[in-house]
């Protein structure tokens, strides 16, 4: 899975920026998922095997550009929908067993072509099939990079109107407010949007890809007196 600070996400980002193609049956069965399920093309496929730590079984991993896509392979009770994994898990089969290897096998054409040694039989049929959404890391990255300084300035300009902190979270952010009645008030009041903005000109440039333009961040407003009243202070247990 997709994590912004992971190499995972550092070999997405060739894909996605078109540096990297996938090749072979790696194409086919990117193919085969976007006809099969009516779904855009996966951005990237993945195939890890067990590293006796985190992996203890093979992974196919799906990674699409959009969180949406990625959430239609989703199922409210057991996380990933099971239908969709086995047929994911037996097309790869199919497609991977009836694969050849590049004619050219030397280091430098393995180098150029990027690849991997191809997934055995067995390797598929133990494998379990996960869905990524590259979209997520990203807006993720894009929010962690702003720096420290800049929220620490946004925190000032703010605190005529009651701010206390900014604090990020995943793709989203919390404004803390002094007083309850203040966050409740910014919720839906000219303060609340004169937050976003603000945020928003920080966030932008660090969004290559234009993922919060196309969904707008996700804001939550808060206040230090319920923090000190209800998590004693802390306002990291408050964010769990």
């Amino acid at each position: 899975m997709l994590g912004y600070h992971s190499p995972e996400y550092r070999e997405a980002k060739l894909y996605k920026e078109g540096k990297r193609t996938m090749t072979g049956p790696y194409a086919e069965m990117a193919d085969w998922i976007a006809a099969h399920f009516s779904v855009p093309r996966p951005l990237q496929i993945r195939f890890d095997r067990p590293d006796g730590k985190l992996l203890r079984s093979p992974w196919i991993d799906v990674i699409f550009d959009a969180t949406s896509t990625a959430e239609l392979f989703d199922d409210d009770v057991s996380g990933y929908d099971e239908a969709k994994q086995d047929a994911v898990v037996s097309a790869f089969a199919t497609i991977f067993g009836e694969a050849r290897l590049p004619s050219d096998q030397s280091l430098i054409g393995r180098l150029l072509n990027h690849h991997k040694r191809l997934p055995t039989p067995e390797e598929c049929c133990d494998a379990f099939a996960i869905f990524s959404a590259f979209e997520q890391a990203a807006r993720e990255e894009a929010n962690y990079r702003i720096p420290e300084h800049d929220i620490t300035w946004m925190e000032g300009v703010l605190g005529p109107v009651g701010i206390w902190k900014i604090q990020r979270i995943f793709d989203n952010v919390i404004f803390f407010f002094y007083r309850e009645e203040q966050a409740r008030a910014a919720e839906k009041g000219a303060i609340g949007d004169q937050c976003r903005l603000l945020y928003l000109s920080a966030l932008l440039p660090y969004d290559p890809y234009g993922y919060f333009a196309q969904h707008p961040l996700q804001t939550s407003f808060a206040s230090k007196e319920i923090v000190d009243r209800e998590f004693s202070g802390n306002w990291i247990d408050f964010c769990r």
